[in-house]
């Protein structure tokens, strides 16, 4: 089911370098990018202390240039690959260090561009997605110079991208059942309520369910803004209630055909969202919770998810 969005924003945006994380997630993305009548944008960095220092390093070894080389090889071959999954050849290859070469061949469905960085992978990807409607990248990647970090990449491009950021987890594509629901977390926060948008427009465009998360434990009791008499667990387990309707208030006028299930409970958010991961296509939170005692870290919780989640996650930052 196709998504209608915005044609006006930036392209999909995939980090690669050679590895089998970063290939599913080029398929990942160009599946988006299709739905979303997007281009896709691929980006190689190559060495991680930055610019200047690789340079450095570099010009006294001599090996610039067959370094340059090896990193325009991994491109190009990345470029190819999504082109072939793209529709019919295109035309140019990658351009010079930060500039993009384009590949606009007649009968593509998604046109398909790419460019090398030198320096920082985390901090290439963050510089693109300023102008990008999404970011995704693998989990973990190759390691060396040669290779874009993608393990190191993902919490760091996750916090601080100025798009949504999806690390697609594992080397193989998902085989998602098609009830296979996409899960969201909440919170009340801003940023959970971007995370809900988010998610159901994910839920419609797989024509999936959506299942709205809201985990609250002990530390609620005694928060600061609460006032005595400190709450019971039941009049805590009321406000979650509350704050989830609020959270989707608004949101079935727009997606009225997506099925939304919810589960409030008392526990951690991290463990509660695992579970409910299970056997689902794809988790969504925000890149930061309400913070302090008073609300679900999602800040940690995504963290946990990045590095434990059995399914790719969405992390989305308050625009």
């Amino acid at each position: 089911m196709v998504v209608s969005r915005d044609r006006t924003k930036g392209p999909v945006v995939v980090g690669v370098d050679g590895s089998p994380e970063a290939a599913r997630a080029v398929g990942w993305a160009l599946s988006y990018a299709r739905d979303a009548g997007l281009g896709l944008h691929l980006v190689h960095a190559y060495g991680g202390g930055g610019a200047a220092a690789l340079r450095q390093e570099l010009a006294a070894q001599g090996a610039a240039a067959g370094h340059a080389a090896v990193a325009r090889r991994t491109l190009d071959e990345a470029l190819a690959d999504a082109r072939a999954q793209a529709g019919p050849a295109g035309s140019t290859g990658p351009a010079a260090d930060g500039e993009a070469g384009t590949a606009e061949g007649s009968g593509h469905e998604v046109p398909v561009d790419g460019a090398l960085h030198l320096g920082s992978a985390a901090g290439a990807l963050r510089e693109a997605s300023r102008t990008a409607a999404l970011v995704v990248v693998g989990s973990r990647g190759h390691g060396g110079l040669t290779g874009l970090l993608l393990g190191s990449v993902a919490v760091p491009v996750s916090a601080h991208a100025a798009c949504p950021v999806v690390v697609v987890r594992g080397t193989e594509p998902l085989t998602a059942a098609a009830a296979a629901p996409v899960v969201v977390g909440v919170d009340g926060s801003g940023e959970s309520t971007q995370a809900v948008g988010f998610a159901l427009a994910e839920a419609q465009r797989h024509g999936c369910p959506l299942h709205v998360v809201m985990a609250w434990d002990e530390l609620w009791i005694g928060a600061p803004e609460l006032q005595a008499p400190i709450p019971t667990a039941a009049e805590l387990q009321e406000d979650a209630v509350r704050m989830v309707s609020e959270t989707l208030a608004g949101w079935s006028d727009v997606y009225p055909d997506v099925r939304v299930t919810r589960v409030v409970e008392r526990g951690r958010a991290a463990p509660v969202l695992l579970r409910e991961a299970v056997g689902a296509r794809l988790v969504v939170v925000g890149s930061r919770g309400r913070g302090g005692f008073g609300g679900l870290l999602l800040g940690s919780t995504s963290q946990t998810l990045l590095h434990r989640s059995p399914v790719d996650v969405a992390v989305v930052r308050r625009s």
